[in-house]
């Protein structure tokens, strides 16, 4: 990665804006992991967002500008919460 790139998308604000479930756009995108019809992985300045949905639809990729904009019906839009991966340990999936 281009490290005044790298730099750039660090320092951009983490905004997401939803038009009626049908049209997402974020900033802050680092990378993008995963993507199916129905799932986006993203790797974002605040770590990683998990948006679920049908008929799922890159419109717009810049990962030089940290910009990703979805189309399609999104259901949620979810943070993984590093603070509870942390604390629950190794047996933490399967009892909590």
């Amino acid at each position: 990665m281009n490290e005044d790139r790298k730099n750039s998308v660090h320092e951009c604000p983490q905004n997401i804006n939803m038009e009626n479930r049908e049209a997402l756009k974020i900033s802050g995108v680092k990378d993008v992991k995963c993507f199916n019809e129905n799932l986006a992985e993203l790797d974002t300045v605040l770590g990683k967002l998990t948006v679920r949905g049908e008929g799922i639809k890159i419109a717009r990729l810049s990962l030089d500008e940290g910009v990703l904009e979805l189309t399609g019906y999104m259901y949620s839009c979810e943070y993984e919460d590093k603070s509870k991966l942390t604390r629950r340990g190794k047996f933490g999936g399967m009892f909590g």
